[in-house]
């Protein structure tokens, strides 16, 4: 009897401390956040440029998440009306862009078929290739473009020599 009620008493404790354990602790997650943005050629007044916009951050199976992908552009870069078949690319694969004054927007499809389920940092390029007709700023000196897409925003300086 009295094994018994020792063990019961053990058993309460070992209960309590795994169901406090939990309760108390607040897990932080590391937002690993970030984006870069780099243009080729990179000198001031250059025409026809490769701009490259690379985002990192939690993705489940390096899945970046369906959706708009709105990038805004700084007032120096000149940015066409519309932009051409193929002028834009994600990850390789030509993507529809859609100009909206200084923003383009592609949009993400959903997955085809099963995600797994791991969780962990992920790259999205997107690039916007010499079919865009994009042309850096006139002047030297660093522009600040920003990204969003779900609940993500960014923002990275792509510097002109």
């Amino acid at each position: 009897m009295r094994g018994g009620i020792i063990v019961s008493l053990v058993c309460a404790a070992l209960l309590v401390g795994v169901g406090n354990a939990g309760a108390g602790s607040r897990q932080r997650t590391l937002d690993l956040s970030s984006m870069t943005v780099s243009a080729s050629p990179q000198g001031a007044s250059a025409h026809h440029i490769r701009l490259t916009l690379t985002l990192r951050y939690q993705m489940q199976c390096n899945y970046p998440g369906a959706g708009p992908l709105v990038v805004t552009f700084p007032k120096a870069l000149k940015v066409p009306k519309q932009l051409a078949a193929g002028a834009v690319q994600l990850a390789g694969k030509p993507i529809a862009g859609k100009v909206d004054g200084r923003q383009v927007t592609v949009t993400i499809k959903p997955p085809t078929g099963v995600l797994c389920g791991a969780m962990g940092p992920g790259t999205l390029k997107l690039v916007f290739t010499r079919k865009a007709n994009l042309a850096n700023p006139k002047r030297p000196g660093s522009y600040r473009f920003t990204a969003t897409h779900t609940s993500h925003t960014f923002a990275a300086k792509l510097h002109i020599s």
